[in-house]
């Protein structure tokens, strides 16, 4: 691997194409969501299988752009800045959509009064998707955020070792031996296994770790042979398993997982050597730029696109052009919806 010895600072265009390839993928997901429906009968499965497998990336590099924008913030601002601009930026727009969510789904019907009770409500906050099931990842990233200021405070000369080590324990310890062990059926009491929330920090150091020391010619044709062998083991791995069960067998699947973890970073590093062409294009660099200005409210609205849809409209979700063609619909609604919104005050807040 070698140094890439330069300056960041966090504007990279290569950072702003992740962002918006990582938001659009998200979105195709969950307008894919009917792969999860799999019972043994569905023709068109096969389709959604490897829709999911491609697009599964998404929420890797969300963290691993987390781990590169964040892990240097000492060099910005102090620990108390940090924490007022995490919670600025994520956590006052993630109460309030999911207070807007509680009365979509009162209004909707989705649930009574009766059911909205304080527990309830406390529990789905806490839990990230006991409200929105998108929103998950809040929770997720509540930790990575504690974590981040331990690692920042490592001294800059010695930080890429430290993470490096982690990197490797990491892979390790919590997503190569628990896989041969299920896989192979080895029946083995592994009790170093991380947990699961713990482990997209290993997301957020490699991406780091990655940009800040950027692949020579051979570790990069080997991390894109390792990628599409990750993306063979999930799309190829979960359609026979799955066909011959009749039902999802998730053995192949799991952002901390063999296969997600090998394609992911393969994805990253392709989307890196992508930007550099995409910005020598005037116009294809701006219509990047512009979108992503809009990846973080992406997130964050995009179920409310999604409900609306379905109760007023009813599209049938079983179309390739439905599952292909609806995140960029949601997109351009949610840029329409967040222009109008950043120009009203205090609900701008809402929309960072």
């Amino acid at each position: 691997m070698q140094d890439g010895g330069a300056k960041y600072t966090y504007k990279d265009f290569s950072l702003t194409l992740c962002q918006v390839f990582s938001a659009l993928a998200v979105i195709t997901l969950h307008a894919n969501s009917s792969f999860w429906s799999y019972t043994g009968t569905e023709n068109n499965w096969f389709i959604a299988n490897v829709i999911e497998s491609i697009f599964y990336f998404a929420v890797p590099i969300f963290f691993m752009i987390t781990g590169i924008t964040l892990l240097d913030y000492p060099e910005r601002y102090s620990t108390k800045e940090y924490f007022k601009k995490r919670a600025k930026k994520v956590f006052v727009p993630y109460l309030f959509w999911s207070i807007a969510g509680v009365i979509y789904l009162l209004a909707s019907g989705r649930i009574t009064k009766e059911e909205l009770t304080p527990l309830w409500l406390i529990n789905g906050l806490v839990s990230g998707a006991g409200i929105i099931e998108y929103f998950w990842y809040f929770r997720a990233l509540l930790f990575v955020y504690i974590c981040i200021p331990v690692f920042a405070w490592i001294d800059k000369s010695r930080k890429l070792d430290v993470i490096r080590y982690i990197l490797f324990a990491f892979f390790f310890l919590n997503i190569l031996v628990p896989f041969i062990n299920q896989g192979f059926d080895l029946g083995l009491e592994w009790d170093f296994e991380m947990t699961k929330i713990a482990g997209y920090l290993f997301f957020a150091f490699g991406g780091y770790y990655i940009y800040k020391r950027p692949p020579a010619l051979q570790y990069k044709i080997l991390i894109y042979v390792l990628g599409a062998a990750g993306l063979a083991m999930h799309l190829i791995g979960t359609y026979k398993l799955s066909t011959e069960y009749g039902a999802i067998i998730a053995y192949f699947k799991g952002y901390c997982n063999v296969p997600s973890v090998l394609y992911s970073f393969a994805v990253f590093v392709l989307l890196c050597d992508l930007s550099k062409m995409i910005s020598r294009v005037n116009w294809l660099k701006k219509a990047v730029e512009i979108m992503g200005q809009y990846t973080l409210p992406a997130y964050l609205l995009q179920w409310f696109i999604f409900k609306l849809v379905d109760d007023l409209i009813g599209l049938n979700t079983q179309t390739i052009s439905y599952r292909l063609l609806m995140p960029w619909f949601i997109y351009a609604v949610i840029m329409l919806i967040v222009w109008v919104l950043r120009k009203i005050p205090v609900i701008r807040a809402t929309v960072p």
